[in-house]
């Protein structure tokens, strides 16, 4: 039997329910019995385009999507947390026998941080209004100083304050 290509609403509630959860669109599209990806984001994109089957799921998705980040981010804890397999323990005869010796597997760190890393970037990107990077710009004139405006300059927005219509300056005929 081929993938499901009809939208149902209880296809629809699993799909978001596991990204809010925090799985992949490719993960949850390559389990058994769930349309194929492209399937889903024609529904997402139906639905953007006012298609009125496909608005609740539209809706529904983005907000998984958000719910997603934040699942993510609850991840970078446990993550982070986790240092089960920090350390590799090998078995070496030395002169009394046989001893243990934990190494530190620098390899599961290294992929535990880029695990990190990775979780922080998208959710910055998915979710940029609360996890992206806040910019913020500050203008200033020479040498760091106020910004200075010239008188020509100054009479030039007098005159569009004064007739926003842009249509000139006061005209004096």
């Amino acid at each position: 039997m081929g993938r499901p290509s009809k939208y149902t609403l209880e296809l629809g509630d699993l799909i978001c329910a596991l990204l809010a959860e925090g799985k992949s669109l490719r993960t949850i599209c390559a389990l058994e019995n769930m349309p194929h990806i492209s399937t889903v984001l024609l529904w997402v994109v139906k639905g953007e385009r006012g298609d009125e089957q496909f608005a609740d799921f539209c809706e529904q998705y983005r907000r998984a999507r958000e719910a997603q980040s934040e699942a993510l981010i609850d991840e970078v804890i446990v993550i982070a947390d986790d240092s089960s397999l920090d350390f590799k323990f090998v078995t070496k005869d030395d002169e009394t026998g046989q001893s243990a010796k934990a190494l530190v597997d620098n390899e599961h760190i290294n992929r535990s941080k880029l695990r990190i890393e990775t979780r922080f970037r998208y959710a910055a990107k998915m979710y940029a209004k609360k996890y992206g990077d806040k910019i913020q710009q500050e203008i200033t004139g020479k040498d760091g100083g106020p910004v200075e405006i010239s008188d020509a300059k100054a009479a030039l927005l007098r005159g569009v304050i004064q007739n926003p219509s842009g249509s000139g300056a006061d005209k004096t005929d």
